[in-house]
């Protein structure tokens, strides 16, 4: 949506699912990398995180921890260092357990 309003938009993943809308900047890398996190914030106006593990149940909750906890503060700094104030997306299973 926000491509489609003409918004300048840099999708940043692990591994990309799909294509990005044409225009959009594509960065790939880790939100445990902090940074891979500092490039792909450095210059934005805005960070939208939706980045997580979604399983239910993980065999290693240490991943989940690691991935949605520590991921999420990585990008909270990141967001931080480059200015830009952040939206965190996140399901109801992540807030209420």
């Amino acid at each position: 949506m926000l491509a489609a309003r003409g918004e300048a938009v840099r999708g940043f993943d692990i591994a990309f699912p799909a294509p990005l809308p044409e225009g959009a900047e594509r960065i790939e890398g880790s939100i445990l990398d902090p940074e891979a996190l500092g490039r792909a914030a450095a210059g934005t106006s805005a960070v939208i995180h939706c980045a997580a593990l979604t399983d239910l149940w993980l065999p290693r909750r240490v991943l989940y921890d690691r991935v949605n906890m520590r991921g999420t503060c990585e990008v909270l700094i990141a967001a931080r260092l480059a200015g830009a104030p952040m939206v965190h997306v996140s399901g109801h299973v992540t807030l209420i357990g």
